[in-house]
């Protein structure tokens, strides 16, 4: 298969200042550094060219603007850069409180939990294969019957089960959150001939990012076995919003569907972002891979499927310094939505009796990891090749996220 990142361009976007956390006390007189080398106490020419960290060049004179003009903001702020203790931290305010709530509502939902945090074993797809194969080879006595049953009413043939629905929030839409969304449905068809089974679902896991929503994983499926006539498997998966997979096959035969995708994907957004006295320009980026395997076996008035969708997302975060004698380094280990899914499910017109009645079952596992780490932006003043002014280097921290996050396993509904 041919490895295809797909990239989504950058959008604009603005950090919510109602979840800033800001650090302000009472202005301070600001201090003024003069064109001097420090070391000697002598004046230094302005265009003294200086070398910094970084390898870029800079006049004596740009730096000490830059730098006393770094020194007004820091001092209106109440923190002079001489100062000996350290600028205080900023960041985003995480109510943690909030999403331990929402994680514990998400847990609840789950019929039971796997210590391990694995999913419950489920049918291989061979074996799979192998029992639509037997039941095709053993289908004469159920078709026979159908056929007789022929007379059987839309009425008499339609099990109206409430479809199962997935719906899991984790976070704060407007900074970040991860979402998985779905829902599937196995029975009769209300419509249309009698005794047509249907298996449909559609499964969504995504994120938003300071209001950038993005599917990472979008699934529709759907099987059509009718008593007679044309056989239906339809699939459509998306991967960031990019087609990557897509069928429509249709026979009055019995057939098998047997596929699978994977595509890497980056979603980023951009912005800004005043860390102590230094602004950055950010990019925080959703990256990772989402894929899907798929079985599908119909046959006359009978389908069998398993679908098993997983996503690996993380927060991908890169700081640039608007000045030129400031820099940034970041770290970010934050877990967006790491899936494993495992969906099995059945429709049938089976012969009970001498009578035939509509059978289905439809089960859920699932493996989570959603919002899970921390990701930081720590800005500093460079310090030139000569020497520094003697507040040494001057360090500004800014949180973006910090959170446990949620793992959890277990079923989601059968």
């Amino acid at each position: 298969m041919k490895h295809e990142e797909i990239t989504l361009p950058a959008v604009q976007a603005t950090l919510p200042d109602g979840l800033v956390r800001r650090q302000r006390a009472a202005p301070v007189k600001p201090a003024t550094f003069d064109l001097k080398d420090p070391a000697t106490g002598k004046p230094v020419s302005p265009e003294t060219m200086l070398t910094l960290p970084d390898g870029q060049k800079i006049t004596a004179k740009d730096y000490y603007a830059q730098l006393n003009a770094l020194e007004k903001q820091s001092a209106a702020r109440g923190h002079s850069l001489t100062a000996r203790s350290p600028a205080p931290p900023e960041g985003v305010a995480i109510d943690s409180q909030a999403l331990d709530r929402q994680s514990a509502q998400i847990a609840r939902g789950f019929v039971r939990r796997s210590r391990d945090h694995a999913i419950p074993p489920g049918t291989s797809t061979r074996e799979l294969q192998n029992r639509h194969d037997q039941a095709v080879a053993t289908d004469a006595d159920r078709l026979a019957a159908l056929e007789r049953a022929s007379h059987l009413s839309a009425r008499r043939t339609t099990i109206k089960i409430p479809p199962k629905v997935i719906e899991l929030l984790l976070g704060k839409p407007e900074l970040l959150a991860a979402m998985v969304t779905g829902k599937f449905d196995a029975g009769t068809l209300a419509t249309g001939l009698p005794g047509t089974m249907r298996i449909a679902g559609d499964l969504a896991i995504g994120a938003s990012i300071l209001k950038r929503p993005a599917d990472f994983l979008k699934i529709a499926l759907e099987l059509l076995a009718p008593p007679q006539g044309q056989m239906t498997a339809r699939l459509a998966v998306h991967v960031a919003g990019k087609e990557v997979l897509a069928f429509d096959q249709k026979g009055d035969k019995p057939f098998t569907k047997d596929e699978s995708t994977k595509r890497s994907f980056r979603v980023p957004v951009n912005f800004k972002l005043g860390a102590g006295p230094i602004g950055f320009s950010v990019e925080a980026a959703a990256v990772g891979e989402a894929g899907t395997t798929l079985f599908a076996g119909v046959r006359q008035a009978a389908t069998d499927v398993k679908l098993t969708p997983s996503v690996r997302s993380r927060l991908e975060v890169a700081a640039k310094a608007d000045f030129k004698i400031a820099g940034a380094s970041v770290k970010s280990n934050v877990v967006i939505a790491d899936g494993d899914l495992n969906f099995e499910g059945g429709s049938e017109m089976a012969l009970q009796n001498g009578m035939l009645v509509p059978r289905q079952k439809l089960s859920g596992d699932s493996k989570l990891e959603m919002l899970a780490g921390k990701a930081h932006v720590e800005g500093f003043i460079y310090q030139p090749a000569f020497s520094f002014p003697p507040f040494k280097k001057k360090k500004f921290g800014f949180t973006l996220w910090d959170w446990k996050g949620m793992k959890i396993a277990g079923r989601l509904f059968e």
